[in-house]
């Protein structure tokens, strides 16, 4: 029961968060403690969802989480990344992502380059790179995020 008090608080706290969109910048400064939890079932992940509805102010926030010690509330930073904007400095963080030790990072990384689509130019040789991974997944993430970026770079027969 206690758990699921929890999930319904930080669920309303997300939506709210949403509701307010740009309007709620004011409400950031509580949410970077929240969305650097270690524990995402304690509202992180709401905390990450609701800092990309409010905007480019919170990308500072969302790129600190990018190399947070848990690779899924990582993942859950790059994909929020995506849907905040894609300004040069994303782009930049998202490719020093690339390079992290955890394999989940960089996958979510190139996942999240791939939906910069033109912004991600500048990270081509980044994602070449790392097309040789020893991880399948990241292979496939640079894979797709090249082919997203600039098709013609890959043959179509290209196999991760």
């Amino acid at each position: 029961m206690f758990c699921a008090q929890r999930v319904d608080r930080a669920n309303g706290a997300f939506y709210s968060f949403e509701a307010l969109g740009p309007a709620g910048n004011a409400a950031i400064a509580p949410l970077p403690a929240l969305a650097t939890q270690s524990k995402p079932e304690n509202g992180a992940l709401n905390a990450i969802f609701a800092l990309s509805e409010l905007g480019t102010n919170a990308i500072p926030v969302l790129i600190s989480v990018l190399t947070n010690r848990n690779p899924h509330l990582a993942s859950f930073a790059s994909a929020a990344l995506a849907r905040t904007s894609t300004p040069e400095a994303v782009v930049q963080e998202l490719i020093k992502a690339l390079s992290e030790p955890n394999p989940i990072v960089r996958a979510e990384a190139a996942s999240t380059l791939a939906r910069c689509r033109s912004h991600g130019f500048q990270a081509i040789p980044a994602l070449v790179k790392i097309l040789g991974d020893k991880v399948e997944v990241v292979r496939i993430s640079a894979t797709n995020a090249i082919r997203a970026v600039r098709p013609e770079l890959l043959p179509s027969n290209y196999y991760h």
